[in-house]
């Protein structure tokens, strides 16, 4: 998770990975139940985890998840009947992901009551969907007067609200709360505790209730399994017999080994019926000849696993493969991937942000812990070499007639009709147009007409030009203004073209091909030339033709890229700043490069300046070049 501030990704895809890990330091805390006598049952508890131990003083609830109700139901709690409607009724929603959709809050008192262990009070214990059975321990402390959610549940169900965290105190008197007040400040309303920064009692109140400090990730198991047909089987082999005798067993896992290294890899058989059977059997569990092998350790008969990796684990790592898919004898080659990774930049949807994209991630860190893999030498980022993708940008979404394009909507633009109606350069350079590229845009018949006709544009200049000779007869004035623009056309698209804004780079060559026609296609064979270099990365074939048509050697793109000079890209006036002691008192337009002299001449003169100096002696004058003068008197 650390690595995500070192690297260069998409700014939304490294949000969507830290939400997805979910950090949080906290603390977990026991709460016990009360039994049938009202009084501390020893036996029966509820852990909580939370990120807010300071506020524990203002625990007034427990909420515990629908899965959670579901366990207690299945290990003998009687329910009352209304809970156990509302859990079973929680859990089809759940898988139907309705509770997601809506933010009104749901839920029903269990029927049970806790013990709070910074107060002793007795608070009782609600099960909601807001809460969820596979984040945290499934059950939380509620407290209303810190926790939005809280919130809004006890204003519904009308349970207790305590502040025990206020901003100013003991400044000023607590604020009366209209919302929940999620930030720190010092605790009331808290015994012992009152008057500590809410931060330093996180620890001190864990340790008085007798919680444990965590820290907690909302990231999940990934099962790598799948019941299929297709995919690379898994190496591993079951022995009944051997009951965990043998290398690398674990004392859960009886009798299961790797396939040895020399009967690598395991190939999938020839099987005709390879669809799913309908049962919770893999299509390779009806094989036989496949699964039915002997046992590396007793030689007994054993079961070779029949289940397949899922395609999310190949995708996980093939880019380590494909530079070494000529490499029969290891996974990949230690020297081309030492040359060849990390992958300096890798375009891809944000879609796969917490599955592929982190995966990819994960796997890179276990074959670097493992000590198989290192891209420190292959000029990986500052992260360790560690990660596999030094540079990531998600592309945008392509939107048709207002909508995504899909099937389902009818909407899909097949590429092949407009390439035959346009060609594919207008296409290709319409797409990289319509809008930012982390953005998309919408598609539309007419913007590929409007860049087929800048196209036609082009290719008519050319032609032009052909017929001129080369001659270039614009006058002096007009050729620096020519020249300025080019040079800062060349600094534009270079830049845009690094940072992937191929609309604005293509805006600025229709202002560059506009400038050109002004002049009447009075424009130099060099200049056109490094105009289609430009053009080159947007309309590759027209460029090329055109290249050719020019008498140019060789292909444009093995030609080298054009090159801007600073000093025709900067304008010759600027704004210069003047000051009097410090203080802005005017702006004044001058030329570049004005001199001290110059300048102290001009900001003397300026009208705003006289009634400042007027009669005072100078005492000493600050000069920034090109930004600004500071006469101090």
């Amino acid at each position: 998770m650390k690595n995500l501030d070192k690297i260069d990704w998409s700014e939304k895809v490294k949000i969507a990975q830290r939400n997805w890990i979910g950090k949080s330091d906290g603390a977990t805390v026991t709460f016990p139940l009360v039994d049938i006598k009202g009084q501390e049952d020893g036996r029966h508890s509820i852990e909580v985890f939370t990120t807010r131990p300071d506020t524990i003083f203002g625990a007034t609830f427990l909420v515990i998840s629908p899965e959670r109700g579901k366990l207690w139901m299945d290990i003998g709690w009687r329910a009352p009947e209304k809970a156990r409607k509302y859990i079973n009724n929680a859990l089809k929603r759940r898988s139907l992901s309705e509770s997601d959709k809506s933010n009104k809050k749901t839920g029903v008192f269990s029927g049970v009551s806790a013990i709070n262990p910074a107060n002793k009070e007795k608070i009782p214990v609600w099960i909601s969907d807001y809460v969820l059975g596979d984040v945290g321990t499934g059950a939380i402390m509620a407290v209303p007067a810190h926790d939005e959610r809280d919130w809004e549940f006890a204003k519904k169900f009308n349970l207790p609200i305590i502040m025990v965290v206020c901003p100013h105190y003991p400044e000023k008197t607590c604020p009366v709360l209209n919302e929940a007040y999620v930030g720190s400040g010092y605790l009331v309303a808290s015994g012992r505790f009152d008057g500590m920064k809410s931060e330093e009692a996180k620890k001190a109140i864990t340790k008085f209730v007798g919680g444990k400090p965590k820290v907690q990730y909302r990231l999940r198991d990934w099962l790598i399994s799948r019941q299929r047909y297709w995919g690379p089987p898994i190496p591993m082999i079951f022995c009944e017999k051997c009951r965990g005798v043998g290398r690398g067993e674990r004392k859960d896992m009886p009798g299961w080994y790797s396939v040895a290294e020399s009967k690598l890899p395991v190939k999938l058989p020839f099987v005709k019926n390879f669809r799913p059977t309908g049962t919770d059997k893999s299509p390779l569990a009806t094989v036989q000849s496949f699964y039915k092998v002997r046992c590396p350790s007793c030689k007994s008969w054993a079961r070779r696993e029949t289940d397949v990796s899922d395609t999310f684990l190949d995708s996980a790592w093939y880019h380590l493969r494909y530079p070494s898919v000529k490499e029969r004898t290891k996974p990949w080659n230690p020297i081309i991937t030492k040359k060849w990774l990390p992958v300096q930049s890798y375009i891809g949807g944000a879609e796969h942000s917490v599955l592929h994209l982190l995966y990819v991630r994960f796997l890179s860190m276990a074959l670097h812990d493992i000590g198989v893999l290192d891209f420190s030498a292959g000029g990986g980022p500052a992260s360790g070499g560690e990660e596999p993708f030094s540079k990531f940008r998600a592309h945008g979404l392509i939107i048709k007639d207002g909508a995504k394009m899909s099937k389902s909507k009818g909407n899909v633009v097949n590429p092949d009709d407009y390439i035959r109606s346009f060609g594919a350069d207008a296409l290709r350079m319409y797409l990289m147009f319509l809008g930012p590229f982390d953005q998309g845009g919408d598609f539309s018949d007419m913007g590929v007409r409007g860049i087929t006709r800048f196209l036609e544009r082009v290719y008519r200049l050319e032609k032009q030009i052909k017929k001129h000779r080369y001659k270039v007869e614009i006058g002096d004035e007009k050729n620096k203004s020519a020249r300025s623009l080019l040079h800062k056309t060349i600094e534009k698209v270079t830049r845009d073209l690094e940072n992937l804004d191929y609309n604005t780079a293509i805006s600025s060559l229709m202002a560059l091909l506009n400038d050109f026609e002004k002049n009447h296609g009075l424009v130099s064979k060099e200049r056109f030339g490094v105009f289609l270099k430009l053009l080159a990365p947007f309309a590759p074939y027209l460029a090329e033709e055109l290249w050719t048509d020019l008498g140019e050697k060789g292909s444009i793109h093995l030609s080298q890229w054009p090159r801007y000079e600073k000093k025709f890209t900067q304008e010759n006036t600027l704004e210069f700043i003047i000051q009097v002691n410090g203080k802005l008192r005017g702006k004044v337009m001058v030329k570049r490069d004005i001199t001290q002299q110059e300048a102290t001449e001009i900001a003397l003169k300026t009208g705003a300046v006289l009634s400042y100096t007027a009669g005072k002696t100078i005492k000493k004058v600050i000069f920034v070049p090109n930004r600004l003068i500071n006469i101090v008197i």
